[in-house]
């Protein structure tokens, strides 16, 4: 896995909005789980 500024047209990076919608949801759905969980165990969130 190359990072972006080993490509060489790194200063044209783009990326398809649509592949990333669906795991980007998931993550975020994971998050407020766990969110949820932590507070239910009265621990605190530090943002």
């Amino acid at each position: 896995m190359h990072c972006v500024w080993q490509n060489t047209n790194w200063t044209e990076f783009m990326w398809k909005s649509d592949a990333l919608v669906q795991p980007f949801g998931r993550a975020r759905m994971c998050q407020g789980r766990l969110l949820s969980r932590m507070d239910a165990l009265g621990l605190k969130n530090h943002d």
